[in-house]
């Protein structure tokens, strides 16, 4: 009787693990370009206002890698009420909140004096990784928009802005016109409802989970392979 050595069977039970446990998922998308992990504080933090009608705004150029000399230009708005709305960036998290009854608004906005193409190593998405956002979203709350070279901003509101990572398609119908090969400027606009607190860690440009995921059949497909060409060789 022949047998099988042990470091083969071992072998081929970690790869039928292996390729069981992938079946049928699907992989987390893959960051192409960091457009802001929030490295760069803020020049005015806490950036707050206190006053209906007002607003405060602080500019930073970035260094995350690959957009130095990128600018982020924050601005907090105070839109209703009697008390503050304010921003503030701590341990590479942009955290927004307004008081209770009071209404107040966050945009940030990306110049790049170098146009960047988002679609290189397959960028297709916005992706933003929202960490909290204690109030349910509204139509309308959350805005993306972007330009390119020799264009103006435009995309979609964004509904719904649920924690967890929010990608946004460029072939959103409302990036019409938007040449995601050389963008210029991206804007993102957080206008919420009173008392509001959220916080998010990165926007960035995603492309698709790696590809070639196998089915579940083919999963079984090599086990009943590995078993067979056991039984064969003991019977052998």
């Amino acid at each position: 009787m022949t047998t099988i050595p042990r470091f083969a069977l071992i072998a081929g039970l970690m790869g039928i693990t292996a390729l069981a446990s992938h079946a049928g998922v699907t992989l987390a998308p893959t960051i192409t370009i960091a457009l802001d992990d929030f490295r760069d504080g803020l020049g005015t933090d806490p950036l707050q206002v206190f006053v209906p009608t007002t607003s405060a705004t602080t500019s930073e150029t970035l260094t995350v890698p690959g957009l130095v000399g990128a600018t982020r230009d924050t601005t907090v708005s105070h839109l209703g009420g009697d008390a503050r709305v304010r921003a503030t960036i701590s341990g590479n998290t942009l955290s927004f909140s307004s008081d209770a009854n009071t209404h107040g608004m966050l945009t940030l906005e990306y110049a790049f004096p170098t146009p960047i193409d988002f679609t290189q190593a397959g960028g297709h998405a916005f992706l933003i990784d929202v960490v909290s956002s204690d109030n349910p979203p509204v139509a309308g709350d959350f805005a993306l928009a972007a330009a390119s070279v020799g264009g103006t901003l435009s995309g979609p509101a964004m509904t719904p802005f649920v924690v967890g990572a929010v990608e946004v398609a460029f072939s959103d119908a409302a990036f019409a016109g938007v040449d995601f090969s050389e963008v210029t400027n991206v804007t993102l606009t957080y206008n919420v409802d009173p008392e509001f607190d959220g916080s998010i860690q990165m926007i960035g440009i995603s492309a698709p989970g790696a590809a070639g995921v196998p089915e579940p059949s083919g999963a079984v497909a090599l086990l009943t392979v590995l078993v067979g060409a056991m039984a064969r060789r003991r019977r052998a």
